[in-house]
């Protein structure tokens, strides 16, 4: 089945809520204002819906006033439903709403002349002509129909639909994760907070957590429905009402994303292509007010390039933007321009980076994005952001990356590195190498210690120094090549106790005895395991080993303590022994496997 979101727009009074009650049977105008008043205040919802199709209109308000909340409706449509009034013809918020369809990149208008009844037939020819001269103006939305409709003749409607039904859904790719906003919260008696939106790709399912990234909390989907009746899943393409767990409608607003936990990142600065509409010019350095999806921000624009269209927003608070996201700027009740997401991502590079990016961006040469990126970033460029950084999964990010000259690419840790990063990690490892002949590190070790080299890339880096007879390679750990280790075992062994013993009742952590002595933290464990074994080593906690010996002298040191004060408690076995509490909670704690002693609350007493 087949699925879209329609719009309805158009000038206020020229039949937009009268024409979807005629093809849907459902009247938008529900609160007792709008009854009043005779127009549609906020966004409204209704379907219609066949064996093969599926379409939910979005209704949205005609008046220059609320052109906020028709551009909350514009961000997920499928096509646009252009209401004209016969009568009066093109007005102004034909004009501006049919323009935030076209920035928004809405690619197909079916245009229906309403109150056709009023005129006479040369009219009609006159407003189809000035509807087809105004789409001449538009880069991206274009006429599929222009159907002349009047709510007392039934053959109208039947136009009306059947334009409806010969239109073809959007393709629908930021990734393939679930990404939805919310345009309405309330509270459903019986079943609690509801919120409405359009599933803007992947899925949601019944039980599913989502993450409300607004509020930064994650949210439990109770109950799903769509197109009136309760379902297991919403898709992409559908409007949803979901009932959730895990917030308040009072903390819930127009706008708040929701998603899977971990796809998106929040940034204060986005790059952009933008363009001016309706003759209006845009300034650098410009207050704007930020429209992406259907929540609004108070932003600056700041140009990169202003004969290009590249510049940046410099936004009041986080916008989780994914690559090709559509966006309007206003300026109070005026629309002034729109463009598209082509940075969503922070990176912290310089103006002729930037622009370079975007330029490959708005082409969608992504080999020349990856390829400026990964240069750029001398330490490595993940692909686990490809999903918002450019639409892309991380299969398609992969297959790009491997294509480039001069770059590693690892594929299970999803990260690209320019090969010129392999003299900076060869030189570090070098370093360790040369300041301790003894050092003993694998290429896991190694990773673990240089963050942002991956254990792949390590291995790739060090080969190199492995022909040059620089270090060598043996049971997997690299070495100098003039270490006069024979046998390995034995010298982990014994330098591990003898460090523990030495530090007395206060040993270091374990991983930090091995960096302290370029040791490789498996064989390290391995070791600490043969001692403990052996007897010569007992573990405390897991974090925690103290030789035997000094063990057994803390014990008797501990139950003179006791007999000295009555008790042992933490702060007095800090004082006595000069330990962190870290330390102290332990050797008590060991206490307790004795017989003759006993706990009360946190002291520890003799029976």
């Amino acid at each position: 089945m087949k699925r879209l979101i329609v719009g309805a727009a158009g000038h206020i009074d020229h039949g937009k809520t009268a024409l979807i009650k005629a093809i849907t049977g459902f009247d938008g105008d529900q609160t007792k204002e709008e009854k009043e008043r005779g127009i549609t205040l906020d966004l409204s919802f209704s379907h219609l819906e066949t064996s093969n199709a599926s379409i939910s209109f979005v209704d949205a308000p005609g008046h220059e006033k609320l052109v906020k909340n028709m551009i909350a409706a514009a961000f997920e449509l499928d096509a646009l439903l252009l209401v004209v009034a016969a009568d009066d013809g093109i007005m102004p918020q034909t004009n501006e709403h049919l323009m935030i369809a076209d920035m928004l990149g809405v690619k197909s208008a079916i245009v229906v002349i309403t109150k056709t009844d009023k005129i006479a037939p040369d009219r009609l020819t006159e407003i189809k002509e000035r509807i087809e001269a105004l789409f001449n103006d538009c880069l991206t939305t274009k006429i599929t129909a222009i159907v002349a409709f009047s709510i007392y003749k039934n053959e109208t409607i039947a136009d009306v639909k059947n334009a409806l039904f010969s239109l073809e859904p959007i393709e629908r790719k930021c990734g393939g994760f679930f990404r939805y906003y919310c345009d309405r919260v309330f509270v459903s008696k019986g079943s609690g907070v509801v919120v409405t939106g359009a599933v803007l790709d992947g899925e949601v399912k019944e039980g599913d957590k989502v993450f409300a990234y607004d509020l930064k909390k994650e949210l439990i989907v109770r109950g799903i429905e769509t197109r009136n009746k309760a379902t297991k899943v919403a898709l992409a393409g559908e409007r949803a009402a979901l009932n959730i767990k895990g917030a308040e409608a009072k903390e819930l607003f127009r706008g708040v994303l929701l998603a899977k936990k971990g796809y998106l990142r929040g940034f204060n600065r986005v790059g952009i292509f933008i363009r001016a509409i309706g003759g209006e010019k845009l300034r650098h350095n410009a207050e704007i007010i930020l429209f992406l999806g259907a929540n609004r921000f108070e932003a600056r624009l700041m140009f990169l390039d202003e004969k290009l269209g590249f510049a940046e927003l410099v936004i009041e608070g986080e916008v989780f933007a994914v690559f090709g996201d559509r966006f309007i700027i206003r300026n109070g009740f005026k629309t002034i321009g729109g463009g598209e997401v082509l940075l969503p991502i922070g990176d912290p590079l310089s103006k002729t980076q930037k622009l370079t990016l975007l330029s490959a961006l708005k082409d969608r040469r992504f080999d020349l994005a990856f390829a400026e990126l990964i240069a750029s970033h001398n330490r490595g460029f993940g692909l686990i952001s490809s999903n918002q950084r450019f639409a892309l999964s991380h299969e398609e990010a992969l297959a790009i990356a491997l294509k480039l000259s001069n770059t590693f690419v690892d594929q299970e840790a999803l990260v690209a590195y320019d090969l010129n990063a392999q003299k900076t990690l060869q030189k570090a490892a070098m370093d360790i190498f040369v300041k301790n002949r003894r050092a003993m590190l694998s290429a896991h070790t190694l990773s673990e210690r240089f963050k942002w080299a991956s254990k792949a890339f390590v291995e790739i880096s060090l080969s190199a120094l492995l022909k040059s007879g620089k270090l060598k390679l043996e049971n997997s750990l690299y070495r100098h090549i003039d270490c006069d280790i024979i046998d390995e075992q034995e010298y982990i062994r014994e330098t591990l106790f003898s460090l523990i013993d030495k530090a007395s009742f206060a040993p270091q952590a374990p991983y930090n005895i091995y960096d302290s002595i370029d040791l490789d933290r498996i064989e390290g464990d391995k070791a600490l395991k043969t001692l403990t074994k052996q007897g010569r080593v007992t573990r405390l906690e897991h974090n925690i080993f103290i030789s035997s010996e000094w063990l057994a002298k803390m014990t008797d040191a501990l139950r003179n303590l006791i007999k000295e004060n009555g008790y042992a408690d933490v702060q007095s076995v800090k004082s006595r022994f000069n330990l962190s509490r870290k330390y102290a909670v332990a050797y008590l704690e060991r206490l307790d496997k004795f017989g003759d002693i006993r706990r009360e609350e946190d002291r520890r007493v003799l029976r």
